[in-house]
């Protein structure tokens, strides 16, 4: 047994029953248990059980603004509480924000090692700062087939941000910018799927981690793949000179264009939405070099881009044909629309003729066109907008020794309707999403007129002229809007369609001039012309003046 006196400040250490006795050197205090941590009053108070041997204890602060932090000493070996206020240690403690603590016994030998960490996290009391604003001003772009960056304005109060995504508006939005706030206003979105439509939110968090109510949902896709190589980019560019053609997209589809089939060696180029006077160039590597007509297929670029590796696939599935015509000799001023039925969710199938091109019109004969489809090719399908459409099939020829395109309508061979015009009435709606037309059996048992009278310009004069109807200047069915000096070209003089559906009878060019300009050109006077026939004209003089000859009959115009 251990025996001493203390003199002076000394310990005298002696024997008893022979041994000598003395006293134990110090040693370091244990880890201090039962540490806790509670809110009191405004401030948090730690708690914890006294350690024999301490002298006092040192108490820790943790947290994500400021790591860890030691911000006190409470002396005396029975001390068991500390009490964390604002102010009484550096870093102060900030109301709102959380916090947890540790605690370490201490005496003349030295520290202990720090208890656990207090479970759960305290919010420190005192004036939470406010939830902030839900971002505004949420924008995306796509940066490339696999990234997407999102770009918003500003929270008031907001220390960072989180960006959630999914593929569906309505889905659950999973976090993607990472469990820790973003502190930018702008997130790049990596390692998508090309060609992919995403959806996006952002909300705003604050210095207690307290998070905003999320933004509505934003839908962006990302681009197209990268195009295999050999594949040729689609030019957008609208040529006001030396183009093929031009065209006037009715729609609001971004539209890519190709000649005969879909095949990136036939690629014309692309055409914007609702886009005027379009010119495609005239690209003699996929033209070629001689004249030539052809079906001009169109495809969106939401096509293009999910089947750029397959383009083939879209043959019978085009956004629309039409029928074009290549001039390689000059220029083609005819400008084709695209109509804007096209591009909705209704179906309108097409089986074609096994002998005859047909141009699918709308309205009248010569009213605006949907649609081209080529003989013996496969069924076709257009998507359609809801609607009533009445279809004019018009058949197309190019005669090349000529150089002319002759349009013939169809008509009804005896009976009430003979002689009228044959069209399709269609009609797309919820109750009807798919509708057939048959053009092989639209063609049975049918006459065939032009709806037109044709008058052949020989040009005997010196100089170039042109075809003046009223004001506007008169195409040739090739598009060419000149006749030089020397040349013969046909223009068609086309005949109204009466109530019955027939074509009448006769047409005036009354109001026909022809010369290098509207001032100088001469009439062709106040004639009647007859349907489906051809007559001549001969023009003579200079830029002085033209003279025109009367008209003289040549023949009919026939299938």
């Amino acid at each position: 047994m251990k025996r001493g006196i203390v003199l002076g400040g000394f310990i005298l250490c002696f024997f008893i029953l022979g041994t000598l006795t003395g006293c134990d050197d110090p040693e370091i205090p244990a880890v201090p248990g039962g540490v806790t941590a509670a809110v009191d009053g405004d401030g948090i108070r730690v708690s914890w059980n006294p350690v024999s041997g301490a002298e006092s204890y040192v108490i820790y602060r943790l947290s994500s603004e400021d790591g860890e932090v030691n911000i006190g000493t409470a002396p005396g070996q029975q001390t068991s509480s500390f009490l964390d206020t604002t102010g009484t240690s550096t870093p102060s403690a900030v109301p709102g924000t959380s916090y947890t603590y540790a605690v370490a016994a201490r005496n003349s030998v030295g520290t202990s090692e720090k208890s656990s960490w207090t479970t759960p996290s305290r919010v420190f009391p005192g004036v939470n700062p406010q939830i902030p604003a839900v971002p505004t001003g949420v924008t995306a772009v796509a940066q490339s087939s696999s990234t997407i960056t999102i770009h918003w304005n500003p929270s008031e109060g907001a220390v960072g941000y989180k960006v959630y995504r999914d593929t569906t508006s309505a889905g659950t939005f999973e976090n993607v910018s990472g469990s820790t706030p973003w502190t930018g206003i702008s997130f790049p979105d990596e390692g998508l799927q090309a060609n992919t439509d995403y959806f996006y939110r952002v909300s705003a968090v604050n210095s207690s981690g307290d998070e905003s109510e999320k933004s509505a949902p934003i839908q962006i896709k990302t681009g197209p793949p990268p195009p295999p190589p050999g594949l040729p980019s689609v030019d957008w560019t609208s040529y006001t000179t030396d183009y093929v053609f031009r065209v006037r997209n009715n729609t609001n589809e971004r539209l890519v264009a190709f000649i005969r089939n879909i095949t990136p060696g036939n690629m014309l180029g692309g055409v914007d939405a609702l886009a005027n006077m379009h010119g495609f160039k005239k690209d003699t590597v996929v033209l070629g070099t001689q004249s030539s007509d052809f079906p001009v297929i169109f495809i969106t670029e939401e096509q293009y881009n999910a089947n750029i590796n397959n383009l083939s696939v879209l043959e019978q599935t085009p956004f629309t044909r039409i029928y074009g015509y290549y001039n390689a000799v000059g220029n083609n001023e005819t400008v084709y629309e695209i109509n804007a039925g096209l591009g909705g969710r209704f179906t309108l199938e097409i089986t074609p003729s096994l002998t005859r091109n047909v141009e699918l019109r709308l309205s009248q004969p010569h009213g605006p066109t949907l649609g081209y489809v080529t003989a013996q090719g496969h069924d076709t399908f257009f998507k359609m907008n809801e609607g009533f459409y009445r279809v004019y099939p018009i058949v197309r020829l190019y005669n090349q020794f000529r150089n002319e395109i002759i349009s013939f309508t169809p008509t009804w061979k005896g009976g009430p309707m003979d002689g009228s015009a044959k069209s399709v009435s269609v009609g797309l709606d919820s109750g009807t999403p798919v509708f057939r037309i048959n053009i092989h059996e639209l063609l049975l048992d049918t006459n065939f007129s032009t709806g037109s009278a044709f008058i052949i310009v020989e040009n005997q004069g010196s100089s170039g002229v042109q075809v003046f109807n009223g004001g506007v200047v008169e195409l040739t069915s090739t598009g060419g809007n000149f006749v030089n000096a020397g040349q013969t070209r046909m223009y068609q003089v086309n005949m109204a369609e009466l109530s019955d559906g027939k074509f009448a009878l006769k047409a005036s060019v009354n109001s026909y001039r022809i010369g290098s300009n509207q001032i100088n050109a001469g009439a062709i006077g106040n004639i009647e012309l007859d349907l489906d026939q051809i007559y001549r004209v001969i023009v003579t003089g200079n830029d002085g003046g033209f003279s025109v000859s009367a008209p003289v009959w040549e023949g009919i115009m026939e299938l």
